[in-house]
């Protein structure tokens, strides 16, 4: 996968250990605001919300880190970001406000807020969502080192290619005539003709 950025992030230097020249990620940053995301209206949740942290040094904000369709809470604190197993280590009273699980109606409905070929973004607690963030200032290599980070993002990105270009099986190209989509379907021209009745 050859990378595309005006940034460099902490898992760019896998590059050098060989790329697949087709394969390219544009890392171009942006954002979008989701308060008004459609699955919004119909779930009454906030994915993002302000959280009192038990430990009374301050209040924490709550990230969303989503990467390749996996979600990762990420909380800030005065002291900086921290992912769940690291508050267990450094917030030990906190834990137990931050180790309930994201449940699946909310894991979707912030994934979906994700464009399908963005392999990484941020949702902050202002319902803002990031596209293609730097993972570096999240500490995201405590979770995973820098090659499996390339990697599955190369395998996300290669996904979505195979599936952009395939049509039942066979690759085709963006614009299938009705002739080519007929035979592909198994189907021939007297397939839908009626019999002439005599």
């Amino acid at each position: 996968m050859r990378i595309i950025s005006k940034y460099k992030d902490f898992y760019d230097y896998v590059q050098k250990m060989g790329q697949d020249p087709t394969l390219v990620y544009n890392r171009k940053e942006s954002h979008m605001d989701v308060r008004g995301f459609k699955p919004a209206k119909r779930v009454d949740i906030h994915p993002c919300s302000w959280i009192n942290k038990g430990d009374a040094k301050g209040s924490v904000y709550r990230y969303f880190i989503i990467f390749c369709n996996k979600i990762y809470p990420v909380y800030k604190t005065r002291e900086g970001y921290f992912f769940i197993e690291q508050i267990k280590e450094n917030y030990p009273k906190a834990y137990k406000i931050f180790k309930e699980p994201i449940d699946n109606s909310r894991s979707k409905l912030i994934i979906d807020c994700v464009p399908r070929d963005i392999p990484v973004a941020l949702l902050t607690p202002e319902n803002i969502l990031y596209l293609n963030p730097k993972l570096e200032p999240f500490g995201f290599a405590s979770i995973w080192n820098p090659e499996r980070t390339f990697q599955e993002i190369a395998q996300f990105l290669y996904s979505r290619k195979e599936s952009n270009a395939k049509y039942d099986g066979e690759v085709m190209s963006d614009k299938v005539s009705d002739k080519d989509l007929l035979v592909a379907k198994g189907f021939d021209k007297y397939s839908f003709r009626k019999e002439k009745k005599k």
